[in-house]
């Protein structure tokens, strides 16, 4: 199965937030990361067929074209958005039923497969309970339902892992292992830690452009070197604080322990330590962080 999409653009108020995307994915796990604004869900709402790209790209899921045969091709998307519309009245029952038929799958189908992902995503004890009275974990885990309902050959979740607690974020993670040998999963997220040894590779963002797509270990090599760690008094640390990107701060008793990215070295009692994902995020889109604190 091969996942081809190419010379993808869109222009909204004559400014290109997604400028000429190209990949090529298979089966497997493939995480998007990127700060906000960075095209994820404009890309992601092109590839469900929400929004017209600007021009007529490429997208093909084992040669069935969006722009030709649109009905098969979506009949093979799974898609949760980042904020999903539900009817407030409709029991999880109901929901998923009615999205089986706007799916167009057949009832007896469609009950059996509510069965199964009801145990999965654990809610078969909730599922007389009112879509309103729903905690925002709960919808999330509604809304992957939902996604899978029709076990798509691409599942596309945005930002699904949004108001699930650490033990309902663990159990997706699973989910998507189990999935990832015979689905294309493109994964967008803001919680690295939900990516790190889990995606097969991950496509960054940045003002529209996939600027790197390759595995976490090929990310991290990118800045072997610029990753420190400062063990200094607690009373000298404002000002590296103030001067330098600082990934993780941990105080004991009169130490802080400052991690640190930097292209030099920050301090001389600084040594180089092993990158983390948050080290890679922090280094390209510091500015973009910068930026969304005032």
């Amino acid at each position: 199965m091969e996942y081809i999409i190419k010379n993808v653009s869109k222009t909204f108020k004559k400014r290109l937030v997604v400028r000429d995307v190209e990949i090529k994915l298979q089966p497997g796990i493939h995480a998007v990361l990127g700060a906000n604004g960075s095209g994820k869900t404009t890309l992601f709402r092109i590839l469900c067929g929400v929004l017209n790209a600007d021009s007529q790209p490429l997208i093909s899921l084992d040669g069935i074209l969006l722009h030709k045969q649109r009905e098969n091709y979506l009949s093979s998307i799974g898609y949760l958005p980042q904020q999903f519309g539900y009817y407030p009245n409709y029991s999880i029952d109901q929901f998923l039923y009615y999205m089986g038929v706007v799916k167009g799958l057949k009832s007896e189908y469609i009950k059996k497969r509510m069965e199964t992902l009801l145990i999965q995503l654990r809610l078969e004890q909730h599922r007389k309970k009112k879509m309103k009275n729903l905690s925002g974990g709960m919808l999330r885990r509604v809304g992957i339902a939902q996604a899978l309902l029709n076990e798509p050959k691409v599942l596309i979740l945005d930002e699904p892992t949004v108001g699930l607690d650490p033990k309902e974020r663990i159990n997706f993670k699973n989910i998507l292992t189990s999935l990832a040998q015979d689905t294309i999963i493109l994964l967008s997220t803001h919680i690295v830690s939900d990516i790190e040894n889990v995606a097969d590779d991950i496509i960054v963002m940045k003002e529209g452009s996939i600027i790197f797509h390759d595995k976490e270990d090929q990310l991290l090599e990118s800045i072997q070197g610029k990753v420190w760690e400062i063990q200094i008094p607690t009373i000298q640390a404002s000002s590296l604080l103030e001067q330098n990107n600082i990934v993780e701060k941990h105080t004991m008793q009169d130490n802080t322990i400052l991690r640190v990215v930097s292209e030099d070295i920050p301090h001389p009692q600084a040594k180089v330590i092993k990158p983390k994902l948050d080290d890679f995020y922090l280094y390209h889109f510091r500015e973009v962080l910068d930026a969304s604190t005032y």
